[in-house]
């Protein structure tokens, strides 16, 4: 009976065990969670996507706008939602340069232009119209972040919420909104597919 008494505590700690496992787990119910699955927009052709809520109605306009950011061209508009929500421009410049805000504007927030310093390979900020202080003195831009395929996040001074992303020197994706809705999200999801 000693020689035993080893084996039937481990087999009463075992079936224990067990007996305790099975009244705690025969009362729990499975619960599935489900997370909304992100929309994808991609445009192969300029070479970005980014994440949406597929809930929202999504519509593209080709555009040859050279008036909207001053040194580029805007050539496609995707509209997310409603209007007043978030507003994603494809801008085009070969001259590595673009300016947040049409000249002669209604905003009194003054102009705000990038551009590529080709000697310093760095991006550089400069302000047309002068900027708060009227200065328009250039400067090294500083990035306001990254996106989650690591490019930079450049702050606007055009109204509401808009932000500036570079693809490359010459490729430019500007977010925006009326006012209506937040740019964050599409912002920082947005990813080079080149």
């Amino acid at each position: 009976m000693k020689r035993n008494l080893p084996l039937i505590l481990v087999l009463i700690i075992i079936f224990g065990t067990a007996a305790v496992y099975h009244y705690h787990t025969k009362n729990i119910q499975e619960v599935v969670v489900s997370k909304p699955v992100p929309g994808v927009y991609a445009d192969s052709i300029f070479g970005f996507s980014f994440t949406y809520d597929p809930a929202l109605p999504l519509t593209e306009t080709t555009l040859s706008d050279s008036r909207e950011f001053p040194g580029a061209t805007a050539v496609k508009m995707i509209q997310i939602g409603k209007a007043g929500d978030v507003l994603v421009y494809e801008v085009s410049s070969p001259g590595m340069t673009v300016t947040d805000e049409p000249d002669g504007h209604a905003s009194p927030i003054a102009q705000t232009k990038y551009f590529w310093d080709t000697n310093a390979k760095t991006w550089m900020i400069a302000y047309p119209e002068g900027n708060d202080t009227g200065a328009t003195a250039t400067s090294t831009a500083v990035k306001a972040g990254t996106t989650v395929g690591g490019l930079p996040i450049f702050n606007s001074g055009r109204r509401f919420d808009t932000r500036i992303i570079p693809l490359s020197p010459t490729a430019f994706v500007v977010v925006t909104t009326g006012g209506g809705a937040s740019s964050d999200a599409i912002t920082a999801s947005v990813t080079s597919t080149r």
